[in-house]
């Protein structure tokens, strides 16, 4: 869902802001979702990190394609796209340099489907394109280069009743503990829209809570439908499989 969400926020305001641009340059942005959605698959990438990487490609994309016609207010970059290059080919290179940069190990695989979806593009003004995606790309890599994703943060589990700490099988520690600090992409904190608290640990809220999680979760369930299951399953983000909501 945070992959389908992305996508639908870029196309949207590709539409939206660039009509006539957004209209050829649509298939790309779908077309290297993909390719991000297969890297996230095979580095394993913890969603927060996956949501992180989106947003990078994406913005990268979005100020690359915004860039032609300029009828709406780009995320970071205010630039002029060079005269008759492609905008498929902005599309193209913004999003390669994102994905070399996020998962280098995957360069090839990205350097390749560079190579194709410029196949088309004939050489010249047009193929600039890909030279000013790029480095619209590096202006937003730049921009996140500090936002704290590979702060190291100390993190001791607690020892309380209700306090987190690892659980079996796998007794896995604390997913990105830093995440708390990073920097968002639209709000001042992360702190902005924090809801309360969970409810304490001998009131009645947390006893009920509990219990809902214990019937509800146990691994032959009277209560829980195939849907939910199939529902635990896709939020469980399991092995070979993309980020969920």
């Amino acid at each position: 869902m945070i992959a389908r969400l992305c996508v639908r926020y870029t196309l949207a305001c590709l539409l939206l802001a660039v009509a006539s641009s957004a209209a050829i340059a649509d298939d790309m942005v779908i077309h290297w979702n993909r390719i991000h959605l297969d890297a996230i698959r095979a580095d394993k990438t913890p969603p927060p990190m996956a949501a992180r990487n989106l947003a990078i490609m994406h913005t990268a994309i979005y100020d690359a394609v915004n860039s032609f016609d300029q009828t709406h207010r780009p995320y970071l970059v205010w630039a002029n796209a060079p005269n008759k290059s492609s905008v498929v080919a902005a599309a193209a290179g913004a999003a390669h340099t994102a994905l070399v940069e996020l998962y280098p190990a995957r360069a090839a695989i990205f350097d390749a489907e560079l190579d194709d979806s410029l196949t088309e593009i004939p050489r010249g003004p047009a193929k600039s394109g890909a030279q000013f995606g790029r480095a619209v790309a590096r202006k937003i890599l730049k921009a996140r280069r500090n936002d704290g994703a590979d702060r190291v943060v100390a993190y001791t589990p607690g020892t309380a009743p209700g306090e987190w700490r690892p659980t079996p099988p796998a007794f896995a520690p604390a997913l990105l503990p830093q995440w708390p600090f990073v920097t968002p992409f639209a709000m001042f904190a992360g702190s902005q829209f924090r809801p309360a608290g969970p409810p304490a640990a001998d009131s009645d809220a947390y006893t009920a809570s509990f219990d809902e999680v214990a019937v509800m979760g146990s691994v032959n369930s009277p209560l829980r439908t195939a849907e939910q299951t199939e529902i635990a399953l896709f939020w469980a983000d399991g092995a070979g499989s993309e980020p969920p909501p």
